[in-house]
């Protein structure tokens, strides 16, 4: 199976975009949908009178899918942060990888 076809699952690119008017409001607004892999990679429990998770997760994007610090990732509903940096893996051109957490 080719690269492309493990991509199994569509991302949505969403930039931040300054709204106008009263508030300036910041705004996520879609630049691109591309297909992607997500892969769950590390988590953390915390106890602070109740338990708490957290987990990164590893996106893989096709080769020049264009992505910024500041994006959101949305895939199946859920948005993602970026975590910088954003790799070209191994320098190569073959694929993008960008961790992500869950967008608050």
């Amino acid at each position: 199976m080719s690269y492309l076809g493990r991509l199994n699952q569509t991302a949505r690119i969403l930039r931040p975009t300054e709204g106008s008017g009263w508030g300036q409001q910041t705004q996520l607004t879609l630049v691109d949908e591309v297909p992607c892999r997500m892969q769950a990679s590390s988590g953390s429990e915390a106890v602070e009178g109740r338990i708490r998770g957290e987990v990164s997760w590893q996106v893989f994007l096709p080769a020049g899918t264009s992505l910024e610090n500041t994006d959101v990732i949305e895939v199946d509903g859920v948005q993602y942060d970026v975590i910088p940096p954003i790799a070209d893996a191994a320098a190569a051109g073959h694929h993008v990888e960008v961790w992500v957490k869950e967008h608050i």
